[in-house]
């Protein structure tokens, strides 16, 4: 089983994967990332519906490298997508009620991150 969802995984990113950097602080690492969605409800404290949508990316787990070590994802990492100095930045983050990743395969080869949207990359950001 493990063997058909590995090569599941790799036929979608040679389909669907997008070549993204991630970055942390000024570290980066080019990744293959395949693009999702996640939407989750909660009630504020008023008892009112609140909707949040996220941006999410499936990473090979053994992709994040950085600076030669094996990285999990931290709130405040970021993923651009195109250049890696002026393109689309997303920022990992929390959703409410989840980290701002996890594991999507039972195998633990996959990681699913959650972002944010917060503008194009600058000289200043990498």
């Amino acid at each position: 089983m493990a063997l058909a969802a590995a090569a599941s995984r790799r036929a979608l990113v040679g389909v669907a994967g997008s070549p993204v950097t991630y970055y942390r602080g000024s570290d980066a690492v080019a990744v293959l990332a395949t693009v999702g969605r996640a939407v989750t409800g909660n009630r504020d404290d008023y008892g009112l519906s609140v909707r949040t949508e996220s941006r999410d990316y499936l990473i090979d787990a053994a992709a994040l490298v950085i600076g030669g070590q094996a990285v999990e994802p931290r709130g405040g990492d970021r993923i651009v997508e195109g250049n890696p100095q002026t393109g689309a930045a997303f920022e990992v983050m929390e959703l409410p009620g989840e980290p701002c990743w996890r594991y999507s395969d039972p195998q633990r080869t996959v990681i699913r991150l959650h972002t944010k949207y917060v503008g194009p990359m600058t000289p200043d950001d990498a």
